[in-house]
């Protein structure tokens, strides 16, 4: 336990003065470059219920989806509000995330 509490400290040590000698090397930079248009695979999404969605120069859309949508008994599905959400995000010519609260109510 001392040990690890030892090593735990001397990690830090050298990490502060590791980044206390390069604090001096920074400096602040120009952009060098200009943004003229959302670029692809840069992350920026909405969520599907935001009203800029449907007008924002974005390719990707989240939502979130309950099991609870699509299961209401043991082994018997309804995709119907998956299906639906899907058309509705297609319908503005973008990609959906899905994504499942399995530890959210």
């Amino acid at each position: 336990m001392r040990s690890s509490q030892f090593l735990h400290s001397a990690m830090l040590v050298v990490v502060y003065l590791f980044s206390a000698g390069l604090a001096d090397d920074l400096k602040p930079q120009r952009l060098q470059s200009n943004l003229s248009s959302v670029q692809p695979m840069t992350g920026i999404a909405l969520w599907t219920t935001n009203e800029a969605a449907s007008t924002a120069p974005i390719q990707l859309e989240y939502a979130y989806l309950k099991y609870s949508q699509i299961v209401q008994e043991s082994g018997v599905y309804d995709w119907e509000p998956v299906e639906r959400l899907l058309t509705e995000v297609a319908g503005r010519k973008h990609q959906a995330i899905l994504r499942w609260h399995d530890t959210y109510h």
